[in-house]
């Protein structure tokens, strides 16, 4: 049996104008809906963070494809189920 999620995702329909822009965007980008479904209950929270860790993510010296693979292995050595 597949693990149940604590919290329920929410309709993309429920969402605000501006959150169904974001979450447009990070699918656009290749990014897991799931993550805005969960953390629009908290817009305001949501949208810093999402400023904070898409440069992270997107930016730097190290290409994208790499710190993907890191958080791929980092998962897996953490038997992470998501």
């Amino acid at each position: 049996m597949p693990p149940v999620p604590r919290l329920p995702l929410l309709d993309p329909a429920s969402l605000s104008p501006e959150l169904r822009v974001m979450l447009e965007k990070w699918q656009a980008d290749g990014g897991d809906p799931n993550f805005i479904l969960t953390f629009a209950r908290l817009p305001e929270t949501l949208a810093r963070f999402v400023a904070f860790y898409s440069p992270l993510v997107r930016k730097g010296r190290v290409e994208h494809r790499t710190k993907e693979l890191a958080r791929l292995r980092l998962a897996q050595l953490n038997e992470c189920q998501y």
